[in-house]
């Protein structure tokens, strides 16, 4: 199964379906919101739990714009980063350097808005298909990939 931000998608339909109804009060309770976000995360830990992390609780991540397919970058990530990309809707990594969280253009203002998550056939690392704005690489390149070997 892949990990697909589509449940996020149904998701946001559903919360968009309550909040009408509470707006014109018909008798959608706060309750039943709670309830329904409460089984959203389950789902979407069941489903993290499933991806197999290195020693070090890590897994490769490749970024790649939605708009033209290239390949942008590749980063690490480990649970608390992927729960976070989800809820934020933006990508955000584990730096081995720094040993923290960091989201992705947070002081260059290349953020890259998550589209969908989905694991490779063994579950050992995902790819995440972003809506790049700006550059993806710290260089000032657009792609990290540009040293071209053959």
């Amino acid at each position: 199964m892949d990990i697909q931000l589509h449940f996020l998608k149904i998701f946001i339909s559903k919360i968009s379906c309550l909040i009408y109804h509470l707006l014109s009060g018909n008798g959608i309770s706060i309750i039943k919101l709670n309830s329904i976000i409460s089984i959203y995360q389950i789902m979407i830990k069941d489903i993290i739990t499933k991806l197999k992390f290195d020693e070090n609780g890590l897994i490769p991540a490749i970024a790649q714009n939605e708009s033209d397919n290239k390949i942008l970058m590749m980063a690490w990530m480990n649970q608390e980063s992927i729960e976070k990309s989800i809820s934020e809707g933006y990508a955000i990594y584990f730096s081995r350097s720094r040993n923290k969280l960091w989201k992705k253009g947070e002081t260059s203002g290349n953020l890259q808005k998550i589209i969908s998550i989905t694991a490779d056939c063994d579950y050992d690392s995902i790819l995440l298909k972003v809506k790049q704005v700006g550059v993806a690489c710290h260089t000032g390149k657009y792609s990290c990939f540009f040293n071209q070997i053959i």
